[in-house]
């Protein structure tokens, strides 16, 4: 418990309090903060990716949710290779961004 309190705890506390401290007048200000959330141009950005975001959510669990549902109660056609698909999908991301890398740094490999 302690590990975790010193290597994610002060740092996490450390960046929440250093984010408040204004460098120029040295004292603690909530002016970094109403200077992020008054930029318009950034306001659209916020506001572009929860979009994106709640798009996203809402599009797989359409397809997600039947599925699971078809899976998990139904004896449907191709039930296990619904199984092993979903299974893949957690599989696959931490096999190709080595291969991926390891084909970018070394072009020729064996050669």
């Amino acid at each position: 418990m302690m590990v975790l309190v010193l290597f994610l705890g002060y740092p996490l506390g450390n960046l929440i309090v250093t984010s408040f401290y204004n460098v120029e007048t040295k004292s603690y200000t909530l002016s970094h903060y109403m200077k992020t959330f008054t930029d318009e141009q950034l306001m659209e950005v916020f506001g572009n990716t929860f979009k994106l975001g709640f798009m996203t959510v809402f599009f797989c669990a359409l397809f997600a949710i039947p599925a699971a549902w078809g899976v998990a109660r139904t004896n449907m056609p191709l039930r296990k290779t619904i199984q092993n698909l979903v299974t893949l999908t957690f599989a696959l991301p931490n096999f190709l961004g080595p291969s991926g890398g390891s084909f970018f740094l070394a072009p020729n490999p064996g050669n």
